[in-house]
């Protein structure tokens, strides 16, 4: 991730083997683990993605992953294949990623970060950790981007801001709290047939018979989100550790569409339980068991207007939906090869 921009978490991504992520419009990801976005036309599907052990995916298996700042993550953990499992049923692997202000040893450090480019972009980045004392510490992020595009109506921009807070009260038990709220908008310009594209790349999807063009019904994307999230970490004994997070979300979402105004108000809420227990097997293993539960209920109103011009009209179609998911985590065992034989392996 240092060795990127920090403007999108495209180019980190695509450096993992047997990952993919595509960008169709400026702040519209697409993200596959192992060829799962076969059977998923745009979005996360089949992907689960954390910051720490608070969900960033809600109950439906939906993730506003446009919605984090990339420069406001520490680092990022990609699970793939049968490991996935270690967060529950997962087809396409899971993603764990860990905010500013949770990172092992943390230091009072500040810091600011200003970037520019072609096509309007401008990213600028304010962070902050303080260590209080020995147990407690503190990382704050606020983050703004903006973005002019390539093509017509594709202007971008979004607000962040995140707190992620440590408080060690004990020797082998700790909080972690993680709080953030998004404030995002980008405009979507559409696809283009091949003779559109031939005498102009930069035009936004034109109209076509009954139904009038992207720019026209200014197509776009607004998204506002709050998540927040308690984590209690405790060592129990030497091998066995608990780990038990609460956590709820809230999003306001409006999508001025061609042929439709689309408004889903979503809340999201649930807990993670789960015991992990590491052993040794012999000199040149260790091994870790994992056993828990997740559960998450989410609820969405979601209604359907006309489109007039960008402009809400009469009501289409209105939807109350509830997801209930729940995630039991049997027996899980993996096996870890010691570090430094590892690397002498590798060495050899």
């Amino acid at each position: 991730m240092n060795l990127q921009q920090g403007t999108t978490l495209l180019p980190a991504f695509n450096t993992i083997p047997g990952v993919r992520m595509e960008e169709r419009s400026p702040g519209s990801y697409r993200l596959s683990i192992r060829g799962s976005l076969l059977r998923s036309p745009f979005g996360v599907r089949n992907v689960k993605i954390y910051l720490d052990e608070v969900p960033l995916t809600d109950a439906s298996g939906n993730t506003y992953l446009n919605s984090i700042d990339p420069s406001t993550l520490h680092n990022i953990t990609i699970l793939k294949g049968p490991d996935g499992s270690l967060f529950g049923a997962n087809s396409g692997g899971v993603v764990i990623m860990t905010p500013n202000g949770l990172q092992s040893n943390p230091s009072t450090t500040w810091g600011i970060r200003e970037s520019a480019g072609s096509y309007g972009l401008f990213h600028h980045h304010l962070t902050g950790n303080y260590v209080v004392n020995n147990k407690y510490n503190v990382g704050l992020d606020y983050a703004y981007q903006r973005s002019d595009g390539y093509r017509e109506n594709t202007a971008s921009h979004r607000h962040f801001i995140q707190t992620a807070q440590r408080f060690k009260y004990t020797e082998k038990n700790e909080l972690r709290f993680i709080g953030l709220y998004s404030s995002m908008a980008y405009r979507t310009p559409g696809g283009l047939t091949e003779a559109q594209y031939a005498e102009n790349p930069k035009q936004a999807r034109p109209a076509a018979g009954p139904n009038p063009g992207a720019t026209q019904q200014q197509a776009a994307i607004y998204n506002n989100t709050l998540l927040g999230g308690l984590i209690h970490d405790a060592f129990l004994t030497s091998h066995l550790k608990h780990v038990f997070s609460v956590f709820g979300s809230y999003t306001d979402f409006k999508n001025p569409f061609i042929t439709n105004f689309e408004k889903r108000y979503e809340h999201n809420y649930g807990v993670r339980s789960y015991f992990s227990y590491t052993g040794q097997f012999h000199s040149n293993f260790t091994w870790q068991a994992d056993a828990g539960i997740e559960w998450q209920q989410s609820k969405a109103d979601i209604l359907n207007f006309d489109n007039n011009g960008g402009v809400q009209g009469k009501e289409q179609a209105g939807d109350a939906l509830k997801k209930l998911s729940t995630l039991l985590l049997c027996p899980f065992f993996r096996r870890l090869s010691k570090a430094a034989e590892y690397r002498s392996r590798l060495k050899s």
